[in-house]
């Protein structure tokens, strides 16, 4: 009878762990979503060659073929239909710089962001690539 009353009290504590941990895991979801608006991500690419060169595609944030010892700058364009702030990620991009990398936006606003890419003498030449993530967070 002893052992009933002991399976019976495991049983609890472990519905009672497995609830508390819904209940945590679903209030995390509720703030994570009210917190976080949207989110961008974009490709971005340059090659360290001998030479300078363009790429015009619009795929992607495209560098080109840029040469040891130079900057490169490239635009982007970030827009929201609600109040933000703005968040820019750039992941795997040790060379490259935001103007800004987080500020608040207006609704129905838009801001530029300059991407500066310093290529050092001593860099690698061959492609080099990463993602730039631009997170919307709701501003309250």
């Amino acid at each position: 009878m002893n052992f009933l009353k002991k399976n019976i009290i495991w049983k609890y504590i472990i519905l009672f762990f497995i609830l508390s941990l819904v209940l945590i895991i679903g209030v995390f979801l509720v703030y994570a979503s009210n917190k976080i608006i949207g989110y961008a991500v974009y490709q971005v690419d340059y090659t360290i060659g001998d030479y300078a060169g363009v790429n015009l595609d619009s795929d992607a944030i495209h560098f080109g073929i840029v040469m040891p010892g130079t900057i490169t700058k490239r635009t982007l364009r970030v827009a929201t239909s609600k109040n933000a702030n703005i968040d820019i990620n750039l992941n795997n991009l040790d060379n490259i710089m935001a103007d800004k990398d987080y500020f608040f936006l207006e609704a129905n606003q838009s801001e530029n962001v300059v991407l500066s890419l310093f290529v050092p003498l001593n860099a690698v030449k061959g492609h080099h690539s990463g993602k730039l993530v631009v997170m919307y967070y709701n501003p309250k």
